[in-house]
């Protein structure tokens, strides 16, 4: 089990390596501060405050909506960001307990395709890295064609060669083929890793031909029956599901910013699963009980307050 593990976590580890943008990399400290900081929340307040942030969340989209249609239709934008606001934060108020069962459906829903994924999917990623590299020409209506590097030989999608015509390219064509532009080279480099997981997944449904029918299939499943067990037990599914999020965003924050400071950490860290979960169970237990205590107390309150009232 520990060897299936430890190759799985090379392959996933290489692929994102040879595919992931180099932005995404350079801002690694800040995603892991952000991890860091909403996990704890999410541990210790994410049930207590679960209603009143997806109020406060509804009523922002709505003051976004708000501002644009009042640009359209040329009133205050004040106006129209105040009204949205409030009606559309009302609604998200009110229906409560709908986005209570759909954060648990896809608590349950991530955790049922992950287990999935591990036993179907990702055993193919070292067979999909060891393809042979090579470069793809993607031909265009004007009778050129953009050359693209494909490290896995998959060959690179139209909608790749349109953008990187439409970023312009430069002279030094021969035979009706032209180079581009460092600048379409940069706009093909950031969705790059989009197109090697569809690529990827491609890749995984030539081998097995039942992994998609399969997936849909537990994807329908894990829906309802997340929405159901989110819609029946409120209070508990969502200590559950915050508890969960957030140590998986603490465990991922804490190793992303060690990694940072001593390159090389994440990797040696992958490699010891048994001290990740121990872990990690610690941490979820904690949040576990800190947020029983904490909705228990604002429960008590609310009860308590008309009887303060009558007195």
């Amino acid at each position: 089990m520990f060897e299936q593990w430890n190759n799985t976590v090379a392959a996933v580890q290489q692929f994102l390596t040879q595919h992931m943008p180099q932005g995404v990399t350079d801002k690694a400290g800040l995603g892991a501060l952000g991890a860091l900081v909403g996990g704890v929340f999410l541990c210790v307040l994410g049930a207590k405050l679960a209603r009143v942030g997806m109020t406060l969340g509804w009523a922002a989209a709505g003051g976004a909506v708000g501002y644009k249609v009042a640009q359209v239709a040329g009133m205050p934008p004040v106006v129209g960001v105040l009204l949205f606001a409030a009606g559309i934060g009302a609604i998200g108020y009110l229906t409560y307990r709908i986005w209570v069962g759909l954060l648990t459906a896809g608590v349950i829903t991530a955790l049922v395709l992950g287990a999935f994924g591990y036993q179907r999917v990702a055993p193919r990623i070292a067979e999909y890295n060891a393809r042979t590299p090579g470069i793809s020409l993607a031909a265009t209506d004007g009778g050129t064609a953009s050359v693209s590097m494909n490290e896995t030989g998959s060959g690179s999608d139209a909608g790749d060669s349109s953008g990187a015509e439409g970023a312009g390219s430069e002279a030094g064509s021969a035979g009706g083929f032209t180079v581009p532009t460092a600048l379409a080279q940069a706009a093909y480099r950031q969705g790059q890793l989009r197109r090697e997981l569809g690529d990827f997944w491609g890749f995984v449904k030539t081998q097995d031909l039942t992994v998609a029918a399969h997936a849909k299939a537990l994807l329908a499943t894990a829906l309802v029956f997340g929405l159901l067990i989110g819609l029946s037990t409120i209070r508990l599914t969502l200590i559950l599901s915050t508890s969960l999020v957030g140590t998986l965003l603490v465990s991922s924050g804490v190793i992303g910013a060690i990694n940072v400071l001593f390159p090389g950490f994440a990797v040696g860290a992958a490699q010891r699963p048994l001290i990740n979960a121990a872990a990690m169970a610690v941490c979820l237990l904690i949040s576990v009980i800190l947020q029983v205590r904490l909705t228990r107390v604002a429960k008590e309150e609310a009860a308590e307050a008309p009887k303060a009232k009558k007195a």
